[in-house]
């Protein structure tokens, strides 16, 4: 049984780092009003392609869960090969070797000298002997590269499934834009009790939350933190996050959050 299907316990979480002050970049000059339209219309656009988006994630998932199966069983079809090849060239050889023996036997029973007997005898046993340790080495050597070969499709699936879920999380963020609201909550979380909290987004992120807060969809957020600050930081790509507080800094960026699953993953398959 591999690792990877052994350990279903690893979380996508931020990563909790010492505080630490960035550049102040200016909110968007925008009034409120003009705000709520834009990102309104902006939403509305963006609900649209909501079935296509959703329609492209199934057919990702479909042809994943395909490429994942036939390189399982290309594997297991290509070890299955070796280790018979291996076990029928034992066989061979435990044959011959006995082919051969019989007739040391027999010749020397001819011949009749006692001497000649022993001497077969000892041969037979040492040429048996030998082609049993051989058996047993080509058979393990045989085993060895079965394992190679299904921990290799293993590593590559695990590769193919990070690139798919890469596009199923972005398409996911492109089609519910909001989502940015609970990645938010859920960086906060990682805070104990922090005060004059300030959180980094990207500008669209920015122009979501700024809607969220006039809609009074973020207050849960706001009455736990009254101080509270938004700001824009170009550097983070959607969907990330950067909270700064008195607390301590957690950087919540999908790089970030990604490259610690990754991270994860890698040391389950080297073991390492």
């Amino acid at each position: 049984m591999s690792k990877i299907i052994k350990n279903s316990q690893i979380a996508l979480n931020p990563r909790l780092i010492e505080a630490a002050r960035l550049p102040v970049l200016k909110d968007l000059p925008q009034s409120q009003g003009e705000s709520a339209v834009v990102i309104n219309n902006e939403i509305d656009r963006e609900k649209i392609d909501l079935d296509q988006l959703k329609g492209e994630s199934e057919k990702i998932i479909k042809e994943t869960e395909e490429m994942v199966v036939e390189l399982l069983n290309k594997a297991r079809e290509e070890a299955r090969l070796i280790l018979a090849e291996a076990e029928e060239e034992a066989d061979h050889i435990r044959a011959r070797v006995y082919e051969e023996a019989e007739e040391i036997r027999e010749k020397a029973k001819k011949e009749g000298y006692e001497e000649g007997w022993q001497k077969a005898r000892a041969e037979m046993e040492r040429e048996l002997k030998e082609a049993k340790e051989q058996s047993k080495q080509m058979i393990e050597e045989a085993r060895r590269l079965k394992l190679a070969i299904i921990n290799s499709a293993e590593k590559d699936i695990v590769r193919l499934a990070m690139a798919i879920a890469r596009k199923i999380v972005v398409a996911e963020l492109k089609a519910n834009p909001e989502s940015i609201r609970e990645v938010v909550r859920e960086a906060i979380s990682f805070l104990d009790q922090p005060e004059n909290v300030m959180l980094r987004v990207n500008p669209e992120d920015f122009k979501i939350l700024n809607l969220l807060r006039e809609r009074g969809d973020f207050n849960d957020i706001e009455s736990e933190m009254p101080n509270l600050e938004i700001r824009v930081d170009n550097r983070l790509s959607p969907g990330g996050v950067v909270v700064e507080s008195d607390r301590g800094t957690v950087d919540a960026r999908l790089e970030t959050r990604w490259a610690s699953l990754e991270d994860a993953l890698e040391h389950e398959l080297t073991g390492e």
